[in-house]
């Protein structure tokens, strides 16, 4: 039975094997350049990739700060609307007090012209019944 598996004899011969050793070297060199090569590319991707996710990174934060300006101006307005419903409740309360006022104002006019009428009648009463 033959091994066909075994490796063979190593070369006699100092330039054979000479040879041998350049083509080793040679084969060294080319999958050591390959894996530099593939190492660099592999550099090359991640930081590709990290660029990539700092500008996904900077538009996010873009999108945020514009989202919280709107938020705030929404803030602001829903506080201008707030402080402008205040003081238009205020005004209506005030004007409600007036009108309150005025009612009240035109009843005590009213009764002063009652009383004033009947001290007119009175003293007209009285000066028709006093004796001549």
């Amino acid at each position: 039975m033959i091994r066909t598996h075994l490796p063979l004899a190593p070369p006699c011969n100092p330039q054979e094997l000479a040879e041998n050793r350049r083509a080793d070297a040679e084969d060294w060199r080319r999958r050591s350049e390959a894996r530099r090569n593939k190492g660099e590319e592999s550099r090359r991707a991640a930081e590709l990739l990290r660029e990539k996710a700092e500008e996904e990174r900077n538009v996010a934060f873009e999108r945020h700060m514009e989202a919280e300006g709107a938020r705030l101006v929404a803030e602001e307005g829903r506080i201008t609307g707030e402080t402008q419903r205040q003081q238009a409740e205020d005004w209506r309360i005030e004007d409600e007090d007036r009108r309150s006022l005025g009612g009240l104002a035109r009843c005590v006019a009213e009764e002063a012209r009652q009383a004033e009428e009947r001290a007119r009648r009175l003293h007209e009463e009285t000066r028709l019944s006093e004796p001549v």
